[in-house]
């Protein structure tokens, strides 16, 4: 009961202050419902490229129509994040741009590095491939596409 009395106040909040509470979670069963347009909704994806931010924090990706952290599968101290534009090893864009990037926020900020979640912790999507960035920036005016490549 309690948890439907928050949600119905959740709701009814989303409803009043819209606004200030869009992209917040009201549903505190459920992180994926969100405070979309005034509505407790769990379609924040629908609307939304895959691999993009789809919460206020930009700490959520929509993977496979579902707002989550998919960094947080392999642990909770793994953060979403974007891969460089450009390889600092090899000084070309980067192929890994376009894909699923993560760090660790236990590391301090100087040491942190943003590493392919695909390659280094096997994080895949529903099909067990890289989890695209669809609508990223990448180097030389170029955006990710759906099969995870920069194109113009």
């Amino acid at each position: 009961d309690n948890g439907e009395r928050w949600e119905r106040e959740a709701c009814a909040l989303c409803r009043q202050n819209g606004a200030e509470l869009e992209g917040l979670a009201c549903d505190d069963t459920d992180p994926a419902r969100l405070c979309l347009q005034g509505k407790c909704s769990n379609s924040v994806c629908h609307d939304k490229k895959p691999g993009q931010y789809c919460d206020r924090k930009m700490e959520k990706i929509c993977v496979d129509d579902i707002c989550e952290n998919p960094c947080a599968r392999i642990s909770p101290h793994l953060m979403v994040c974007d891969c460089p534009l450009i390889d600092p090893d090899t000084g070309f864009a980067s192929d890994d741009r376009c894909q699923l990037c993560c760090y660790d926020f236990n590391v301090k900020p100087a040491s942190r590095r943003c590493q392919n979640a695909y390659r280094r912790f096997n994080l895949a999507s529903a099909h067990n491939r890289p989890i695209w960035r669809v609508g990223l920036d990448c180097a030389g005016g170029k955006k990710c596409n759906r099969y995870g490549l920069a194109k113009i």
